[in-house]
């Protein structure tokens, strides 16, 4: 194979596609431009891997998110509008991520789609762009079909914890206010309680082992617990940006919003309490 041929129609951006295109290649490959046809010249073994890899580059630049787009659509009829929007988000973010990091989901989509492309050109070497990438990448689809399924197993996980969250404010809503403020402390996994400065630590173990029993592993359930219960007016985490686990300040943040306070260090934690 002295010459290889590139139909690029069905690019969205033609301009900016080629302009990338070249900047892969530099000065060592030759490429000849005539309309909407690339051509690249003097090829031989020793280059059509690296010829392979510009173009599976430029593939997944140009036509990644339309086909995302077309496997959620496809996928996802079930879904609203909105629900896509939000899995595509998800989808893509996956993807550009993986793009930076090595031996990454990126890598591996480079590598099929280049694959592909050298075996393609053992058989011709005129290749339309949009036609091979319709027809002749069912794994690569297949692979963004499986990135699209964990994003919808995310997304609705994602969902039902803000269902959960939105259940709980309700819960605190309608609930009177015990003490107008409460100090939590963690430390060595000994949580202590204190409302309006009244250590009220074992009175909320009461009644959270009267549902359960207390131990290390649902330290995170008997403080969410205690504070829905008091309902205060005002909480402040001491040592907590530390010695709280990132889903349970989450979930108390999204519950209690501004009335959360994170301490990283005052009188009353140097004292513990």
């Amino acid at each position: 194979m002295n010459k290889l041929s590139v139909i690029i129609s069905g690019v969205s951006d033609d301009k900016r596609f080629i302009n990338k295109l070249l900047s892969e290649t530099g000065n060592e490959i030759a490429v000849e431009i005539k309309d909407n046809i690339l051509e690249f010249d003097n090829i031989d073994n020793k280059n059509i891997k690296a010829i392979s890899k510009i173009i599976a580059k430029s593939i997944i630049n140009e036509f990644e998110k339309k086909i995302l787009l077309k496997v959620i659509n496809k996928n996802c009829n079930y879904f609203t509008k909105p629900d896509k929007v939000e899995i595509w988000k998800k989808s893509m973010h996956e993807l550009i991520e993986s793009e930076f990091l090595e031996n990454s989901e990126y890598i591996y989509r480079l590598n099929l789609i280049s694959s592909e492309l050298e075996k393609y050109y053992k058989t011709s070497n005129i290749l339309s762009l949009e036609g091979f990438v319709n027809f002749r990448l069912g794994e690569y689809i297949k692979d963004l079909e499986e990135i699209v399924e964990f994003s919808v197993q995310d997304y609705l996980v994602d969902l039902e914890y803000r269902e959960f969250i939105n259940m709980l404010k309700y819960f605190v809503s309608m609930q009177t206010s015990k003490y107008l403020s409460v100090d939590v402390f963690l430390n060595d996994n000994i949580v202590t309680l204190f409302a309006d400065g009244k250590d009220v630590t074992e009175e909320c173990k009461a009644e959270f082992i009267s549902e359960q029993d207390y131990n290390v592993e649902k330290i995170d359930d008997f403080i969410l617990n205690s504070l829905i219960v008091i309902s205060p007016k005002r909480i402040v985490i001491h040592n907590g940006m530390t010695d709280l686990t990132h889903e349970l300040k989450m979930t108390i943040t999204g519950v209690f919003a501004d009335k959360v306070k994170y301490c990283s260090g005052c009188c009353k934690c140097q004292k513990g309490k």
